[in-house]
């Protein structure tokens, strides 16, 4: 796994955050049986896997608007937080395991 996939990864996993909020991060790694046939780990993965697919796209030259809008979000991202592209993995993380852990889950 090199830094330039996971750095990727970390966009799209961020934009998807912003898009459908921290239940997209628990949907992604839950893998609940209790589901049956709708499996949110599952439809989180295909989601994260369009993203990447899309910004491979942009940076291909094949399209603009979401991939780079994603990469806007990013830099934005480590301009707040003031950290490097290399050490916003790290920071995003910390982030996004501190807000998870102020949501409480009711089960159904």
């Amino acid at each position: 796994m090199n830094d330039n996939w996971v750095r990727e990864c970390m966009c799209v996993f961020e934009d998807l955050v912003q898009r459908h909020g921290p239940y997209f991060a628990y949907a992604y790694v839950s893998s609940d049986s209790n589901y049956n046939k709708r499996r949110p780990d599952l439809w989180a993965r295909s989601k994260l896997q369009e993203g990447l697919n899309n910004m491979t796209a942009f940076e291909l030259g094949y399209t603009m608007s979401y991939a780079s809008l994603q990469s806007v979000v990013w830099n934005v991202f480590c301009r707040k937080t003031n950290c490097s592209l290399q050490d916003s993995w790290i920071i995003a993380k910390e982030i996004v395991q501190s807000e998870m852990q102020a949501y409480e889950l009711k089960a159904h």
